[in-house]
C-alpha cells in the first residue's frame, strides 16, 4: 500500500471517529438473501399493482364498447324491423302474384273480380263492363247471373284485348272502375312501399 505524498489537514481535531475494516462493509448471505427477497416482493407488489389497474381498464374500455354496441342495436333494432317486415310483405304480394299468375281462370275468379268491382258503383245503373274475350265468353258459356237478362239492360259488357285475363274495368259516367289483376298488384305494392 502506498501513501500519498499529500497530506490532509483538518482545521478541528475529528472526534467519535474509527476506522472500518472490510468485514463491516460486506453483507452476510442471510442479508443478502432477505434483502433479494424484499426487493424481489416489493416488485412483485408493484408489477400485482400495474397488473390490476390494468385489468380494471381493459374492463373499464371493454364496458364502454360493449355498452356502446348494445346502445346502437337499440337505436338501430326498430329500423331493422321495419325493413324486414316492409321485405316480407313485399315477398307475400310477390309470392301472391305468382300464385294468381298460375291459377286457370275460372267463370268463379271472373265472377269474383266483378263483383268486387260492381260493389264500388253505389246507385249507378248505367255501365260498361269491359272483359278479355276469353273471360266474356266464359260467363256466357257458364250462363253467369251477372250478365244482363235482356238486351234492353242499361248494362254492357264488351269484348277488350286490352284487359288481361281475370281482372274487368267498369266504365261509368263518372268514370272508370279498375279492376284488372296486375292493378291491384300494383296498389298492393305501393302500400306496402309507403
Amino acid at each position: 500500500m502506498s501513501c500519498s505524498p499529500h497530506k490532509i489537514r483538518f482545521h478541528a481535531p475529528l472526534r467519535n471517529i474509527r476506522a472500518g475494516t472490510s468485514r463491516e462493509l460486506l453483507l452476510t448471505q442471510a442479508e443478502v438473501d432477505e434483502r433479494l427477497r424484499d426487493q424481489f416482493q416489493n416488485g412483485f407488489d408493484a408489477g400485482q399493482k400495474s397488473l390490476g389497474e390494468q385489468l380494471m381498464q381493459q374492463r373499464s374500455d371493454l364496458l364502454q364498447v360493449q355498452n356502446g354496441v348494445l346502445k346502437s342495436l337499440r337505436e338501430s333494432l326498430p329500423a331493422v324491423i321495419q325493413n324486414c317486415e316492409q321485405a316480407l310483405a313485399q315477398l307475400a304480394i310477390e309470392t301472391v302474384a305468382r300464385v294468381i299468375g298460375d291459377i286457370p281462370i275460372s267463370t268463379e275468379i271472373v265472377e269474383s273480380a266483378l263483383r268486387l268491382a260492381l260493389e264500388e258503383l253505389k246507385g249507378t245503373t248505367e255501365y260498361v263492363v269491359h272483359l278479355h274475350p276469353a273471360d266474356l265468353e266464359l260467363l256466357v258459356k257458364n250462363e253467369s247471373d251477372l250478365l244482363p237478362k235482356t238486351s234492353a239492360s242499361p248494362i254492357s259488357f264488351s269484348p277488350d284485348n286490352s284487359v288481361t285475363r281475370g281482372g274487368c274495368l267498369v266504365q261509368t259516367s263518372f268514370g272508370v272502375i279498375d279492376a284488372r289483376r296486375e292493378t291491384k298488384l300494383a296498389r298492393a305494392r305501393e302500400a306496402v312501399a309507403c
